[in-house]
Parts: structure tokens; C-alpha cells; sequence
């Protein structure tokens, strides 16, 4: 690597020479020169240079790098001119030349106009008498083969410009009319004899009468009416479900009423069995209450007459002794016939029998007092109010 540096005054870069020796020229229409070493020198001063490090201050190197710029632009200024020299000498017999082909193409191409127009017109003339008997020949194969209304939609389609041309002969133009005119009329049968819904069917002839791609009218028709079906299939099940759900529905519905019509009618005849058993136990108990108030009003009776004849036989004890006689056995006789009275009016097999005399009285087993004594039965529940009795009128009792 080369380094430059900068002490006093920047050193020119040396190209000069290489120009020195540069030389072109052109003889007998060929250049003449020696450009191929010119490329060689400048592709070492290229090398040269880029491989140059400038030192020094920024002033310096900008002052270096300028001189050496301005000493390859001189270089490739005069390398331009050499080019644009040669060129233009060169080129001199070829403007002249050039100027010459030019007015003659010109003069060529007036003639050529005038001559193609006048084929052309012409041949418009023949294109058109041509036309015209492909026309009739094309209506009398479209009536044989049966094409109808859509005979001029179908001359339109099937129409091929070369027809026109001279290499195509009448023969091989009504052949290929046939055989449009017998394709179309085949397909049409075909879209007509498919089973399809009538907007289906009509949007392929459309299709067909667009194109005459019958295979493709076909596709169509297969294709809608597969969707169609699977959309049936899919309302149809819809519906199918719809009507389960429907009914299984009003079947819960049914079922919820049955129950609760089942239930309330249950409710009601327990209703009215309750009623029946509270209305027969309320009777019960009224008939219960009413035999247990007769019973005990006719116990009550019977006590205050007991406690009466107490009284009247504990007044008469009090006033001699008590004697055993004929008189007093009556009386324990008509006592034990009371007794046995009430014993039998009682209405529970539970009795209560208590020893009623004279307050304190000598029990013992030979004591008169001891068999002077009588002995009540009645029911347990009445058992307070005989002692109550007892108590109240000085009337002696113990439980036996």
C-alpha cells in the first residue's frame, strides 16, 4: 500500500503520459488504435490509487484526493472524446446511407397502401358473398336438425372467421355446422330429459345457450340438485326433530298434568277422608263426652244418695250401739244391693273400692263398728271427688 503525505505541495498524480501515448484513428472504415493498452494502464493506476492512504491534516488529504480526482476525470474526458470522434466518423457513411433506405421505404410503403387497399377491398367483397352462402347454408342444416327459435343465438356462437378465408372450403364450413348444429341439438334433449326443478333446469340451458358446454349445463344440474337434496334432507330431518320435540313435549306436558291432576285428586280424598275422620271422631267424642257427663251425673246421684244414707245410718250409730240384728243385717244387705248396683252401672272393669264409717273407728276384726261399714265402688276418675265427700262431711274411707 502506497502512503501519501503532504508536507509542502501535493504531488500531481501521473497520468499524462499514459495519454501521451494514446492513439485512434480510422481507415478504410475500421478503427485503428491502441484503446487495449490504455484499458491496461488505467486498470494499474485504478488499482493504484484505490490502495493510496492519505496522512496528514483533513485539509491535506482533501487537497491530495482532489488533485487525484482531477487527473482521472482529464483522463476519462479525453478517452469520451476519442469515443465520440470515432463514432461520428464512422457513423458519417451510414447517415448517408440511412437518409437514402429511408426515402425509398417510404416510396415502397405508398405503393404497398395502395395496393392493400385495393386487395382489401376486394377481398371484403369475397368475405361477404362467402358470408352470405354460409348463411344460407348454415339456416337450411339448422332447420333439418331441428335447432328453432335459438337458430341465430347459435349462428353467433358457432361462427368461425377463417370460414371466410379461401383455404376453407364450402364442404369442410357446412361440416363443422352440422356437427355444432347436431351437438346443440343433442344437448339441448339431454338438459331437457334430466329429472330437475324447473329453475335449476332453466338456469342450465341458459348456461348451455351461453356456451354450448353441455357437460358443463350437466354439472350444474347434478350439483344443485345434490345441494337441494341434502338441504331437504337437512329440513326434513329439522322438521322430524322438530316434531319429536313437539311432542315429547306435550307428552311431559300431558304427563305433568295427569300427575298433578292425580295428586290434587289424592290431595282431595285425603281432604276428604280427614274431614270424614275428624267429622266421625268429633261425633265420637261428643258421644263419648255425652255417655261419660250421663255417667257421671248419674254416679254423682247415686253418690249423694249414698253419702245420704252414710249419713243417716253414722247418725243412727251415734246415737245407741251398733247392734247386730235382723234390722241392721237388712240394712248391710240393702248396702251390699247398692253396692253391687253401682258396681254394675260402672262403665270400666277398673273400680275403686273404698271402706266408708265413722270417723276414727275401731277396725279390728271382733269390733260391732268394724262391720258397720260400707264398702263403694266406682271408677278411679272419681276417686278425688269421693274423698273430697268424705272429707268435707267427716266421713271415714280407706282404700281396700
Amino acid at each position: 500500500m502506497t502512503t501519501l503525505t503532504n508536507t509542502t505541495t501535493v504531488a500531481p498524480v501521473d497520468l499524462s503520459s499514459t495519454l501521451a501515448g494514446f492513439s485512434v484513428s480510422v481507415k478504410d472504415g475500421k478503427v485503428v488504435s491502441n484503446i487495449v493498452e490504455l484499458k491496461a494502464a488505467m486498470a494499474s493506476k485504478k488499482a493504484e490509487l484505490l490502495s493510496t492512504e492519505y496522512v496528514g491534516t483533513r485539509e491535506d488529504q482533501m487537497a491530495m484526493i482532489r488533485s487525484a480526482k482531477a487527473a482521472v476525470n482529464k483522463f476519462k474526458d479525453a478517452t469520451t472524446k476519442a469515443k465520440t470522434s470515432v463514432k461520428k466518423e464512422l457513423l458519417k457513411p451510414f447517415a448517408d446511407f440511412e437518409k437514402n433506405a429511408n426515402e425509398t421505404i417510404k416510396m415502397a410503403e405508398e405503393t404497398y397502401d395502395d395496393l392493400n387497399g385495393r386487395y382489401l377491398g376486394l377481398d371484403a367483397e369475397r368475405k361477404t358473398e362467402k358470408r352470405g352462402k354460409i348463411r344460407e347454408e348454415y339456416d337450411s342444416i339448422a332447420q333439418e336438425c331441428g335447432v328453432g327459435e335459438f337458430a341465430d343465438a347459435l349462428y353467433g356462437l358457432i361462427y368461425d372467421t377463417t370460414w371466410e378465408n379461401t383455404a376453407s372450403s364450402m364442404k369442410s364450413i357446412k361440416e363443422s355446422i352440422k356437427k355444432a348444429c347436431e351437438s346443440y341439438v343433442q344437448g339441448l334433449s339431454t338438459l331437457q330429459m334430466i329429472q330437475a326443478d324447473d329453475d335449476i333446469r332453466k338456469k342450465a340451458l341458459e348456461m348451455f345457450n351461453e356456451n354450448l358446454d353441455a357437460v358443463k349445463a350437466m354439472a350444474y344440474i347434478t350439483s344443485e340438485m345434490a345441494a337441494r337434496a341434502e338441504a331437504k334432507a337437512r329440513e326434513e330431518a329439522r322438521i322430524e326433530a322438530e316434531k319429536a320435540r313437539i311432542k315429547a313435549e306435550a307428552a311431559a306436558k300431558i304427563e305433568a298434568e295427569r300427575k298433578k291432576a292425580a295428586e290434587e285428586a289424592a290431595a282431595k280424598i285425603e281432604a276428604e277422608r280427614k274431614r270424614v275422620e275428624a267429622e266421625a271422631a268429633a261425633k265420637i267424642e261428643a258421644e263419648r263426652k255425652k255417655t261419660e257427663a250421663e255417667a257421671k251425673a248419674r254416679e254423682e246421684a247415686r253418690m249423694k244418695e249414698l253419702a245420704a244414707k252414710i249419713e243417716a245410718e253414722n247418725k243412727k250409730a251415734a246415737v245407741k250401739p251398733i247392734a247386730r240384728s235382723e234390722a241392721e243385717c237388712k240394712i248391710v244387705e240393702d248396702k251390699t244391693a247398692i253396692q253391687n248396683k253401682v258396681t254394675a252401672e260402672s262403665t270400666s272393669s277398673a273400680v275403686t273400692n273404698v271402706m266408708a264409717g265413722n270417723t276414727n273407728p275401731d277396725l279390728s276384726e271382733n269390733s260391732e263398728k268394724a262391720n258397720n261399714r260400707i264398702v263403694v265402688s266406682f271408677l278411679p276418675e272419681d276417686w278425688e271427688m269421693v274423698k273430697d265427700y268424705c272429707e268435707v262431711n267427716g266421713i271415714f274411707y280407706s282404700e281396700k
